[in-house]
């Protein structure tokens, strides 16, 4: 079994290559665990004893994910906004084009920034209004415009239907507390979508969460990366993305790396949703909790994807926190690399499902004892799975944590990256 799983891997490697040298496609790896995405379990394609290396190496060709994630890509559905044709299309070329830009945009507007890097110093972005459909801030392609933030927060969304897309912002503060959001999404912010972005050096680089007893709900965030060039030195909560309230958050094919603070608990989550949402859902991601920026002390713990984090306070609930986050799913991601902590860390919540995930180098899955009703089916894991006998287990496998194997290969793409 661990031959043929190795093989396979071996032999997804190879495509992966051979479609890098065609595409010339930078973050590959951000894609390559959507093969399997919505085809058939991660259990599955590996118990297909009969599959022959041409028949893998096929299967593998099939299921490549038709987008890409590349500052040389110009083209991809991803770069492009929907409902191109139904709005105006508004060219700025400096930051106070872009403030004006923002503040006249009607639904559907695509507001397009021209090459280069504009500095955020004084006064953040502030997306106010509301759209009944989508409108854009955007760049032609990925690593065109670079927002530079010197500010606590970078832009903050209080107004619905705003799209984000194509677009890198990265955080350039002295002191690593006045970095704290790329994008701060609040209150009344529904569908809010950030979409083939890269946010570098924050503390928690998408933060969501209430104002004013409203929660911003149907949000998306997907096809972007982030990541940290440092351990933050900062008690403050560091999680890329930090969810609080709010219902149907998609988070899905992102590439989140590098997460850690030195300061305080030490403690710091790729993503959690808590505070008391339903119908969030992680699908599709690679998370690697350390990738270029190691451990500095042994008190670091970077765990990887949690519904309900290290709790919510009741004042900034969006109930009463029965449960922190109810009628969940994590499905279809790599977790990697957290060390003696948890790929996945469930802490009071209430239906949610754990299927298909690839975990490794790390300490596993955890439930804590007050979730319920908790299906963990069809990982593959190294380390454990802790939980009580009342969740539900089924088809999982353990993977042999002395064997590295499939760790070298996979390491070998990261540190190309």
């Amino acid at each position: 079994m661990k031959k043929l799983f190795s093989c396979c891997l071996l032999i997804l490697l190879i495509a992966m290559v051979w479609l890098a040298k065609l595409n010339e496609v930078d973050y590959l790896l951000v894609r390559y665990w959507t093969l399997f995405a919505g085809h058939q379990s991660v259990h599955a394609f590996f118990e297909k004893s009969q599959m022959t290396q041409t028949d893998s190496y096929q299967f593998l060709l099939n299921y490549i994910p038709q987008y890409t994630f590349s500052e040389n890509a110009v083209t991809s559905p991803h770069s492009q906004p929907p409902f191109a044709s139904l709005g105006k299309i508004i060219h700025v070329s400096d930051m106070e084009q872009l403030r004006t830009a923002i503040e006249q945009a009607s639904d559907a507007d695509i507001i397009k920034i021209a090459k280069g890097e504009y500095q955020l110093s004084s006064n953040k972005l502030r997306l106010t209004k509301h759209h009944n459909t989508p409108t854009t801030i955007m760049a032609e392609q990925l690593g065109d415009v670079k927002l530079i933030s010197s500010l606590i927060e970078a832009i903050l969304v209080t107004g619905s239907g705003w799209r984000l897309n194509n677009l890198v912002i990265e955080g350039q503060c002295q002191i690593d507390n006045q970095c704290e959001h790329a994008v701060h999404i609040v209150g009344k912010a529904d569908n809010s979508h950030l979409v083939n972005n890269k946010f570098v050096n924050f503390n928690a680089h998408i933060k969501v969460n209430g104002l004013s007893g409203a929660f911003p709900n149907e949000g998306k965030i997907a096809h972007n990366m982030l990541i940290n060039q440092w351990v933050r030195k900062t008690p403050n909560p560091v999680t890329p993305v930090d969810i609080v309230g709010g219902n149907n958050w998609q988070v899905t094919h992102n590439f989140i790396a590098d997460f850690a603070k030195s300061q305080g608990n030490q403690t710091s989550y790729a993503a959690f949703l808590k505070g008391g949402g339903q119908y969030g859902a992680f699908s599709d991601n690679i998370v690697i909790c350390s990738w270029k920026v190691p451990p500095t002390t042994f008190a670091e713990k970077r765990l990887g994807l949690s519904f309900g984090g290290g709790g919510t306070g009741k004042s900034v609930c969006q109930n009463d926190c029965r449960f922190e986050h109810s009628n969940g799913l994590i499905e279809h991601n790599l977790i990697m690399n957290c060390g003696q902590e948890h790929a996945i860390y469930i802490n009071n919540s209430h239906s949610i499902q754990i299927k298909n995930n690839l975990l490794l180098s790390s300490f596993g899955i955890q439930i804590n004892d007050s979730s319920d009703k908790i299906e963990i089916v069809n990982n593959f894991y190294q380390g454990g799975i802790y939980a009580s006998s009342q969740q539900t287990q089924i088809n999982n496998s353990k993977l042999d944590y002395q064997d590295t194997s499939i760790n070298n290969l996979i390491n070998r793409f990261i540190e190309e990256m």
